[in-house]
């Protein structure tokens, strides 16, 4: 399989119960200040789609920098949580910028 898949691609396989569709949006100002993008999340993403939280349990909460990577261990957990298995495909998006998916 390719890194990337098309819409149509998406589209036939939602149904798949294998398939994990992340919506993982961040949205950074101009002061660096980031807002995770749950609000727009929560206001429509593609269906079946879960949050994934680049600034909440998908980052290391002890590091006082921002977006810093969690440990594997807290990494595999939380990833866990929205779904993802050994056996998973997963499919990454950001609503503004694809850089936010790739840092999954």
């Amino acid at each position: 399989m390719d890194s990337l898949v098309t819409v149509e691609w998406l589209s036939e396989h939602l149904a798949d119960p294998a398939l994990v569709v992340l919506d993982c949006s961040v949205y950074v100002g101009p002061d660096f200040h980031g807002v995770n993008g749950r609000a727009e999340y929560d206001e429509g993403h593609i269906p079946g789609a879960g949050f994934a939280d680049l600034m909440g349990p998908l980052s290391d909460p002890s590091s006082p920098y921002a977006f810093a990577m969690p440990t594997p261990e807290h990494f595999c957990a939380a990833m866990g949580l929205l779904g993802v298995g050994d056996d998973s495909q997963v499919v990454l998006y950001a609503g503004n910028m694809s850089a936010w998916a790739a840092r999954v």
